[in-house]
């Protein structure tokens, strides 16, 4: 970029890796040079996956044996494998000297004889014995096998290993290499060590006080951090390389820059020393250019930061928002939050614009996440979500012509039809279950297709099978599209059940991925990366020489792998807000540099190399550390920002408030400000620390008693504060003031819509109303399927075997449409609890056959009251006596609808149908006399039900009617019911929840509409 900006253009400039260079130079330079691709990680993970089998039955492989176990583990095969290609890759770069020994055949330990087994039909040449090939050219002053650049140029290196620096100087031997460094001291520092290292050699050796004084540790950070640099550049001059200062450091460290940033940048520079020497810096308070901030987690992290660029933005002038980077060790699990955060266009938030760069290709593309979601099949359940999850990806939707309404009408299809794991009987059987289709996708697929071909009275089955009559007409597409994706996912199912040779599987996955997905003909990323990673199964085999069959559990652990890894830097410095993760070469001058994330255990990352690995021994120069690769990233990040350092991290847990220590390094660097730096009253220490609130919109925000440390660029928050300030603590209201009717000249309701207000008018007015209905956790279908009858299951099933029994059902008819409607549990529990229904339900048919009169023909009411027009249809009416019955305890909308019905009976008189009404239930019975006055009554109802779809009204039939009945005490037991118990109490209800929060209902609304409702009823029944 600063090349264009100079020259006008840069183009076809190539940037090399080290192993590529090197590569390219020995083939350049060695007559009879051999690539060294058999040697790359992937190529040694799949040789020594096709040796190890073998070769672990033989003397000296006793861990790997008992690793392995007796059963065929291909995950286990591949772990292994490429746990040891780790080791065997790092061999040849740390220590070429034991591998060209082991090349020798020299050693006889199991990693040696491994090694040479893989190397046997190798063509290739690894590294260690490419680098003592070029030392024996070098020294015989052998010709050039090729043509190598006049100039080799290397910018930014923080660290290279001794192997790359012995390869560099045998090729300084035919041209010019020039090392372009950064070098955090402008002073010789290869002699510090911290204060920790000091320690721990005067408790192990036995130094005299003078010989201690030999040991400097300089400046402290520098000799903390520093240890990978320090060794790099001692390697460097040890190596015979030539030293030249491009910089002129002038800076001394009497020097005091305006700054704690610069300062602490001096300090590292000039090698000084600032808490031991006593010299303690004045601080500035508006000084904001070191900056650590804890959060209550990755969230408020992100929300902190917002709103300190957008401070940033109006504090330094000409700042822009490609001079800002964000670097996060983990910026996977960030990234989420980044995009809620910077992507979301509320109201009162500037928009900032943001690049994400190195994520894993499997989280950028949403082609590669479908495949991996597909993977997953052989291994799956056919769990309800999880094939749900599959189906719902756009990808997979768009292949079997699918759209969001008809997704919308299949989930109903799927949880009336109670689908809820295994494909078939069969299914279940692979899977070691007892073999039974109920809850199953063959059984729901049955009952759909059965109920689009023919009609259902949801009570008749044919051949066993329940017909599932809500699919029908223009559903029929759909119905279509899921059968063959739910066919298409069992047939994969079953080809990934059995292992299977590398080619075959890259084939298999070829035609599923083309049966499956259809990608966007505007984006071939994700078609492209998938067919490399299944040409790399090829070459596995083709190349590598795993021939051997292996399980797909292995295969998608491989894939995945190769997918895992960054999309190569896209998004980097593109000129927005860059994040990005914290890796070599990212720590690029800029002027706002912000590291997230620097949370206790995940910065500096922790290395647990495997216990077989021969690098666990004494540490040699040059060995390489990811500790200390991390603490030398945190010091070039500190070095290389100009106007601002700024540090967050998870330092307050958002439960209890307790306080979460920071990464180490960030200790550190807060003890280095407080030891070294000081207010300008001389007495208190400088604190770069700022401790956040856990909610944005706290107060403390926006009340400017602390705006350099607490504010927030958030102005709906800021209003809503300012005005509760100035109303005071007031409980809002859900309705402000009631909502107006429409003004149509008649308003016509059924009288399900009137039962409906009655038994719930939050309910009714959510639904009715704003068309709004509360989502309800209960309500989502299980994966699993019921192993007892719950109450509401219990009594459906009672109240349906009551009605075929009074048709005259028999035993097994009634079974067998319980069964197929899903209500039961599977096999023989199932039963028990069908013939402990049956035998409740069959002494209540008894009990109601007694008092049944004639059946009437269904009758057709009309009831108008001012603009509301009633109309209902009354059906099993019977002479002598309306009546309804419940086969179980009464509940408050069994007496609101009986009464509803009843008064329309006795508005109506209609000759030869009752005006006695009665509600038989299995606890009670509640019998109704004729009315005189049931017009006025029902009347009252409707102007009751107008003001319920005004504003919600505190009515609730069980609290209510224990209120009107029984008194308050009875009326809060019913309200809050009984947790321990498993009991729910109205308050529990969405929709009341929704409407009225967590507020008691007792008041002058609630007495007066429970005397209104229940009075006339109460004072009926006598």
């Amino acid at each position: 970029m600063e090349l264009a900006t100079s020259l006008g253009v840069s183009a076809g400039i190539e940037f090399s890796f080290p192993n590529d260079l090197l590569d390219r130079c020995f083939a350049a330079v060695l007559t009879e040079s051999k690539s060294s691709l058999p040697f790359t990680h992937t190529s040694l993970t799949w040789r020594i996956a096709s040796q190890l089998p073998s070769l672990s039955k033989t003397d000296g492989f006793e861990p790997i044996a008992t690793y392995l176990g007796d059963s065929h583990d291909d995950r286990r095969l591949l772990q292994i494998s490429r746990s040891i290609a780790d080791c065997f890759d790092q061999y040849t770069i740390f220590r070429p000297e034991m591998v060209c020994a082991w090349n020798d055949g020299r050693d006889d330990n199991w990693q040696a004889q491994l090694w040479r087994a893989i190397n046997r039909d190798c063509h290739g040449s690894d590294r260690a014995a490419l680098l003592r090939a070029l030392q024996h050219h070098v020294a015989s002053d052998a010709p050039l096998n090729g043509t190598l650049p006049r100039r080799f140029s290397l910018f930014g290196i923080s660290y290279l290993p001794p192997f790359h620096l012995e390869a560099l100087r045998l090729l300084s031997s035919y041209c010019d290499i020039t090392c372009y460094l950064l070098n955090p001291c402008g002073q010789y520092w290869g002699t510090i060590i911290s204060e920790k290292r000091k320690s721990r050699l005067a408790l192990l050796s036995s130094l005299s006080a003078e010989a201690e004084e030999y040991y400097e540790t300089g400046n402290p950070l520098l000799s903390s951090l520093g240890t990978l640099g320090q060794e790099f550049f001692e390697n460097l001059l040890e190596y015979g390389f030539e030293v030249e200062e491009l910089d002129n450091v002038s800076k001394s460290s009497e020097t005091i820059p305006g700054s704690i940033l610069s300062t602490i940048q001096n300090d590292i520079l000039t090698l000084f020393d600032r808490p031991a020497s006593g010299t303690k810096c004045f601080v500035s308070e508006n000084d904001r250019s070191l900056q650590i901030h804890s959060c209550h987690g990755a969230l408020r992290e992100m929300e902190i930061l917002y709103d300190n660029l957008l401070a940033q933005f109006d504090e330094i002038s000409g700042l822009e928002p490609r001079h800002i980077v964000v670097m996060i060790p983990d910026i996977e699990s960030y990234a989420p939050y980044i995009s809620s955060v910077f992507g979301s266009k509320s109201p009162g938030r500037p928009t900032l614009p943001y690049t994400i760069a190195d994520r894993s290709v499997r989280m950028e593309n949403i082609y590669v996440n479908a495949f991996l979601k597909i993977l997953t099949i052989g291994s799956s359940r056919f769990a309800l979500h999880e094939i749900m999850d599959l189906l719902e990806n756009p990808i997979i939707m768009s292949r079997f012509d699918l759209n969001e309404d008809e997704l919308i009408d299949i989930r109903t299809w799927l949880a009336d039809c109670n689908v809820r794991w295994g494909f078939d009987g069969d299914h279940r059987t692979d899977l070691g279950f007892p073999r039974y289709t109920d809850f199953s996708w063959q059984a729901g697929l049955d009952k759909l297709f059965l109920g689009y071909a023919m009609a259902s009275d949801d009570s008749s089955t044919f051949c066993g099978i329940l017909p599932y009559s809500s699919c029908s007409g223009s559903q029929a597409e759909a119905l279509g599209n899921l059968a063959d994706f739910i066919a298409m996912v069992r047939e994969t199912s079953l080809l990934f059940s059995k292992p299977h040779t590398l080619p075959e599987w890259a084939d298999i996955f070829t035609t599923t991925v083309a049966r499956m997905l259809l990608a966007d003909t505007n984006d071939s990323t994700g078609p492209l990366i998938v067919a490399k990673a299944l040409n790399s199964l090829r070459e596995a085999s083709i190349l590598h020489g795993f021939k051997q069959p292996i399980a797909l559990d292995a295969v998608r652990d491989h894939l995945i792998e190769i997918t895992a890894k960054s999309g190569g830097g896209y998004g980097f410095m593109g000129g927005a807000i860059t994040f990005c993760a914290m890796l070599p070469m990212r720590s690029i001058p800029m002027r706002v540099i912000w590291l997230a994330g620097m949370n206790d255990g995940q910065f500096p990352r922790t290395e647990r190399p495997p216990g077989f690995s021969l690098m666990n021994g004494a540490r040699r120069r040059g060995d390489r550390s990811l500790r200390d690769e991390d603490r030398y990233l945190f010091l070039e990040a500190l070095m290389a920002a100009e106007d601002r350092f700024c540090i967050s991290y998870n330092g307050q847990n958002n439960r209890d408030n307790s306080t979460i220590p920071p990464s180490v390094l960030v200790a550190e660097l807060i003890d280095y400000v407080t030891s070294g730096f000081i207010r300008p009253d001389g007495t208190t220490p400088a604190s770069v620390l700022v401790r956040h609130r856990l909610q944005g919109f706290s107060p403390l925000y926006f009340d400017g008693h602390d705006p350099a440390h607490l504010f927030s660029y958030d102005r709906v928050s800021c209003e809503a504060i300012e005005a509760r300030r100035e109303s005071g603590r007031t409980r809002r209201e859900f309705i402000g003031e009631p909502l107006h009717l429409d003004s149509t000249p008649v308003l016509e309701i059924g009288l399900h819509h009137l039962i409906r207000f009655l038994t719930n008018p939050a309910a009714a007015f959510l639904e009715q109303r704003l068309r709004v209905k509360p989502f309800n956790p209960a309500d989502e279908p299980d994966d699993s399927e019921p192993f007892s009858l719950d109450a509401l299951p219990r009594y459906s099933l009672s109240q349906e075997l009551v009605i075929q029994l009074m048709k005259g059902a028999q035993y097994d008819e009634c079974l067998s449409a319980a069964r197929s409607r899903g209500v039961l549990p599977p096999l023989s529990a199932g039963k028990a609890a069908f013939d402990a229904a049956w035998e409740k339900s069959r002494q209540f048919a008894e009990m109601l056959e007694a008092q049944l009169g004639t059946r009437l023909d269904p009758l057709t009411l009309t009831f108008t009251h001012g603009r509301v027009h009633l109309q209902a249809v009354l059906e099993n009416c019977q002479s002598g006596t309306h009546m309804r019955w419940r086969c179980a305890r009464m509940k408050g909308k069994d007496r609101l609808t009986i009464w509803l019905e009843h008064l329309l009976l006795n508005i109506a008189k209609a000759d030869g149908y009752p005006l006695r009404s009665i509600m038989i239930a299995s606890d009670t019975t509640l019998i109704l006399p004729p009315l005189e006055h049931a017009a006025e009554i029902l009347s009252d109802l409707l102007d009751l039900y107008c003001e319920g779809m005004k504003q919600p009204l505190r009515f609730f039939p069980e609290t209510s009617w224990l209120f009107q009945k029984n008194g308050l005490s009875k009326a809060e037991a019913s309200w809050r019911g009984n947790q321990r118990q498993g009991i729910p109490g109205e308050c529990d209800n969405q929709a009341v929840s929704f409407c009225f929060g967590d507020e008691e209902p007792w008041g002058d609304e609630f007495a007066a509409l429970a005397e209104r409702i229940y009075g006339p009823l109460i004072a009926a029944i006598g």
